[in-house]
């Protein structure tokens, strides 16, 4: 793994799959060192790439650009609050909320159902 890899997974008994479409229902950024910076219930958080992939299925994306700006975004965004409301303009994130703003320049198109 490479730093800036975005880490889907998946959980088959979650009950959040009946709810958020696809495959890969969280999302999160590795930053190197054995580490990975995502958004949970406790906010968006650094944790053990181990504990991270204690999950059913991983997909992981490799973007050719915007990696050293989306990591500088990602260590900024530590400590932020969980976004249970999904609104994006309230500086607070879920799970594919942070990858997305984390690789803005991007410009990923989102799609809601």
């Amino acid at each position: 793994m490479k730093a800036g890899d975005i880490i889907g997974r998946n959980f088959k008994s979650y009950l959040s799959n009946k709810f958020i479409p696809g495959d890969y229902t969280f999302s999160g950024v590795y930053i190197g060192n054995n580490k990975v910076i995502h958004a949970i219930r406790e906010g968006v958080s650094e944790t053990n790439i181990v504990d991270y992939l204690r999950c059913d299925g991983v997909c992981i994306l490799r973007p050719k650009k915007g990696v050293t700006k989306a990591l500088k975004r990602l260590e900024s965004f530590v400590g932020r609050e969980y976004d249970y409301d999904f609104n994006e303009k309230n500086g607070k994130f879920y799970s594919h909320e942070l990858v997305h703003e984390a690789y803005s320049e991007l410009e990923i198109q989102r799609e809601f159902p």
